[in-house]
């Protein structure tokens, strides 16, 4: 099972470098990063150019149209998105393999934690769509 991660990124430079290493670190390394430049002014495709992912371009304002390039960009078995002011877990990648192979889900979420905020978790968010079943949980 192969994972492709889409990073939206507008001028994120204050936060891509540890979103990136986080990506890199993981347990089992994604098969491919994909940074959606959606019109960055900022350093955010310079700091990106010096890891190994690949960068496409947005035009379109907005998460909308740049989640749905990154998405069409992706490659493999299973799309995963993160923002780029995000740091993935060393395992997350890992779990998000598990998942899909005890179940036959189609789609998943996570926790929603904060690091540089003082509150660090404000609510856990599961959305579960499964072949059988179609349904949303929202969990707090």
């Amino acid at each position: 099972m192969t994972v492709s991660v889409v990073v939206l990124a507008h001028n994120e430079e204050k936060y891509i470098k540890k979103c990136l290493d986080g990506l890199i670190n993981q347990e089992e390394k994604p098969d491919e990063i994909i940074i959606v430049d959606n019109n960055c002014t900022d350093k955010t495709i310079d700091i990106c150019k010096e890891y190994s992912v690949r960068i496409v371009q947005e035009k379109t304002q907005g998460i909308i149209a740049a989640r749905n390039t990154g998405f069409n960009a992706a490659k493999y078995d299973i799309i995963s998105r993160c923002d780029a002011d995000s740091v993935a877990p060393k395992d997350w990648i890992k779990k998000i393999k598990e998942n899909f192979i005890k179940k036959p889900i189609v789609a998943l979420g996570g926790p929603v934690r904060f690091y540089d905020l003082p509150i660090k978790s404000i609510f856990f968010l599961m959305p579960i769509a499964t072949l059988q079943k179609k349904s949303i949980r929202i969990m707090f």
